[in-house]
């Protein structure tokens, strides 16, 4: 739907590291494929809540890596515990993955490091909409004509609400959104 809609780049801030059943999983992997232009979040986190357990990188399961590119979707926390930077990329399994702010950000550098997020920037100007609207067709003509797409979900239980500055906390879809917008305003 939104790549009918115009959209110029999606991504997924979701993690689509399990399968769901066979027929739902090759129905999103047609149309990630038929869209064109999707990415699908891939990030680190711990193994499990003890302490030292290790860590683990979830990312798309196969048949939807073969249909979208991957990109990072981790945010370093400070020693205050707030986001005060993301990543142009990280290493994965041996490969320099780009994150989705670098990709959607048309960074053209390396995709290792990590960049200043710009709190000045306001958040009020970021469209957002719900999937039902996207799904239903309800969502305002246009409005994704030529657009970056960040969709995201967020919960608690997912653990994708992080402290940050200025607006105390964020869902890391925002944080994302956040560091395109610091990138393309330079």
């Amino acid at each position: 739907h939104l790549a009918e809609a115009g959209a110029r780049d999606i991504v997924f801030d979701i993690d689509f590291s399990s399968a769901s059943n066979p027929e739902d999983d090759a129905l999103f992997a047609d149309a990630i494929e038929r869209a064109g232009n999707v990415s699908l979040a891939m990030f680190q986190q711990p193994a499990s809540a003890e302490q030292n357990a290790g860590e683990v990188f979830n990312q798309p399961i196969d048949e939807l890596l073969k249909a979208a590119w991957p990109v990072v979707v981790m945010v370093p926390m400070e020693t205050d515990s707030r986001i005060w930077r993301n990543l142009y990329g990280y290493e994965i399994n041996g490969n320099s993955e780009i994150s989705a702010a670098a990709l959607l950000g048309e960074h053209t550098g390396k995709a290792s490091g990590s960049f200043g997020l710009d709190y000045s920037i306001s958040l009020d100007g970021l469209d957002r909409v719900s999937l039902v609207d996207v799904l239903k067709g309800t969502a305002a003509p246009g409005l994704f004509l030529d657009k970056k797409v960040i969709v995201g979900a967020s919960a608690q239980e997912l653990r994708d609400l992080f402290p940050v500055p200025v607006y105390d906390v964020l869902p890391g879809s925002v944080i994302q959104a956040l560091g395109v917008e610091t990138l393309l305003q330079n």
